[in-house]
């Protein structure tokens, strides 16, 4: 088996949110919730470690280049979807191949540290309150 590193699943308690956290449709919420993807025990002599954020099945892409996923079919809130934006608040490219920030062929632990956001979808009827949940995977490639 070749080198990897490894990390755990992560669960990003989202909170609650007033109807006035959003601020017009196609928008998100201007309340965003930071959460970190810990890498470990990555091996020595690994040149790059790439990863990528894929929706799943029961929790489609709305956007890939905005990084806004569906939520899942067990939520009861409508009228939201959840945008991941990295430390800059800048979206996270979804189903593509990010460099791992800050990693180093020496190995080691690295943290990705990104934001998740609820999104108000354009053209909805508005927002139904109620849970909101969504899932992804997380890949990680190495070169």
């Amino acid at each position: 088996m070749p080198p990897a590193c490894q990390t755990a699943n992560i669960n990003a308690s989202m909170g609650q949110h007033r109807l006035s956290d959003f601020p017009k449709d196609g928008a998100p919420s201007n309340k965003a919730i930071p959460f970190n993807i810990k890498v470990y025990n990555c091996p020595a002599g690994i040149n790059k470690v790439m990863y990528s954020l894929v929706p799943t099945s029961s929790s489609a892409s709305l956007n890939d280049n905005q990084g806004i996923i569906k939520l899942n079919p067990g939520s009861t809130a409508m009228g939201v979807g959840l945008q991941i934006t990295d430390d800059s608040m800048v979206p996270v490219l979804l189903n593509t191949s990010l460099p791992l920030k800050d990693y180093s062929s020496a190995g080691g632990n690295f943290t990705v540290a990104l934001n998740a956001r609820y999104f108000k979808i354009a053209g909805g009827s508005g927002i139904t309150p109620g849970a909101a949940n969504t899932e992804m995977t997380f890949v990680m490639s190495y070169l």
